[in-house]
């Protein structure tokens, strides 16, 4: 290294020649005033450098010649290749924050418009089985005026609720992608004939099958006076049905257009020239190779962390673990018809007897809304063994609601 002193600096112009040895002395002349003096036959490494000490008249014997710039690596000549090869690739910290600021906008752009499309997938999902709820649901309290035979009613009520979970969990299967490997649970799949679930198994095009079979099945209901109700409000439950496809349609377009390739493909890069300079960047703010690890570390990885997670998130259906469960929300959905065809669900709510109709004056009280004696949701566990559909003697006809797992599994049976 360059020092003060004859000894020294003749020891030093010994050691390297040609270009190293010109560079060597420009920089000692450049920067006599930061030059530590040898005494002791001891030479201190400047600043830059870790505390290297070292025994001149020891090295004095051992050093190698020649002009060489590799004859630099040698104890003493450590902390000036150290030099070199800071000031030959250094990143200024100001540019350094520019490109990371830059970067900063590209990655929290996608991963705001990746969680947006989350919540809109979620949302959407709601949307659409919300409208087929609420379409059943009608078409179902249409029948108590119904005329035609009880029988031919409840036949109707197992065929909109079946045709109801079909549409459903079709239409979930499309969303998520996963058209080859259906595992949708379907209420009454087992009660259809062979030739509709060849139908429904062959087509490409499920959900808009299944949406015209329930269409039609409500004009079928008309012409026979099952449903027998003023046309404005069955014009109602199409319309209600129309805004669940349409939210099928706007949450497919998640799955079916993905995110721009293009920005994707500029992220990446950017994020790999940043992942390349960050290292050469924090040379700036420590000398220790530890600190040094964890700065680049944190870094690094905070850019790529939010960039994984907006892939996880632009695409909310399919049957990654971060996905929505489609699955569950087909049972949640199944739980829901379960309901509309239940001896409660058919017994119309009305008052205590003694009590004067339309003469007391009604208090708002504290209600107990759960009772001790139901078992909750365990009433509406399936159960196996269900006989075939009859009618019985006082007129009324069992209700055989089949979950079934599209994939092979056994059929499991709900009776109400």
């Amino acid at each position: 290294r360059p020092a003060v002193g004859g000894s020294a600096q003749g020891w030093m112009q010994s050691i390297a020649g040609g270009s190293a040895q010109g560079w060597i002395q420009s920089r000692a002349a450049r920067q006599a005033n930061e030059s530590l003096a040898v005494q002791g036959g001891l030479c201190l490494a400047r600043r830059r450098s870790a505390a290297r000490l070292c025994t001149c008249a020891a090295q004095r014997a051992h050093l190698p010649r020649g002009p060489a710039p590799a004859k630099l690596l040698s104890l003493t000549g450590h902390g000036e290749l150290w030099d070199y090869i800071e000031d030959m690739w250094e990143v200024k910290t100001s540019a350094f924050g520019v490109f990371s600021s830059m970067l900063a906008l590209f990655i929290v752009f996608r991963s705001s418009q990746a969680y947006s499309r989350y919540w809109e997938g979620c949302g959407l999902v709601k949307q659409m089985t919300g409208s087929f709820f609420d379409a059943a649901s009608s078409l179902l309290s249409f029948t108590s005026m119904s005329k035609a035979d009880a029988a031919e009613v409840l036949q109707f009520k197992q065929l909109i609720v079946s045709l109801t979970s079909l549409m459903n969990g079709v239409n979930f299967n499309e969303m998520s992608g996963m058209r080859e490997t259906c595992a949708m649970e379907v209420i009454g799949w087992d009660d259809f004939d062979q030739e509709t679930q060849l139908a429904v198994q062959t087509t490409e095009r499920k959900a808009a099958l299944v949406f015209f079979w329930w269409q039609s099945m409500i004009a079928v209901a008309i012409d026979h006076g099952v449903l027998n109700v003023p046309p404005p409000l069955i014009a109602r439950t199409f319309a209600e049905v129309g805004d669940g496809m349409v939210a099928f349609e706007n949450a497919s377009k998640l799955t079916n257009t993905p995110f721009p390739f293009c920005y994707t493909q500029a992220s990446i890069w950017l994020l790999m020239m940043h992942w390349v300079l960050t290292p050469l960047a924090v040379l700036k703010w420590t000398t220790r190779p530890s600190l040094a690890f964890v700065y680049s570390f944190l870094l690094v990885f905070a850019f790529w962390a939010l960039f994984f997670i907006s892939e996880l998130l632009e695409e909310p259906f399919g049957d990654d673990e971060t996905d929505i469960n489609m699955a569950a929300m087909q049972r949640h959905f199944n739980e829901n018809l379960y309901v509309l065809l239940t001896p409660e669900a058919s017994r119309m709510p009305c008052f205590r007897e003694g009590r004067d109709k339309g003469k007391c004056e009604m208090v708002a009280r504290q209600a107990i809304l759960v009772s001790s004696e139901t078992g909750g949701s365990e009433d509406l566990q399936p159960s196996r063994g269900c006989p075939p559909l009859c009618p019985d003697d006082n007129g009324y006809t069992e209700a055989c609601c089949c979950l079934v797992n599209v994939g092979g599994e056994d059929p499991v049976r709900h009776q109400t």
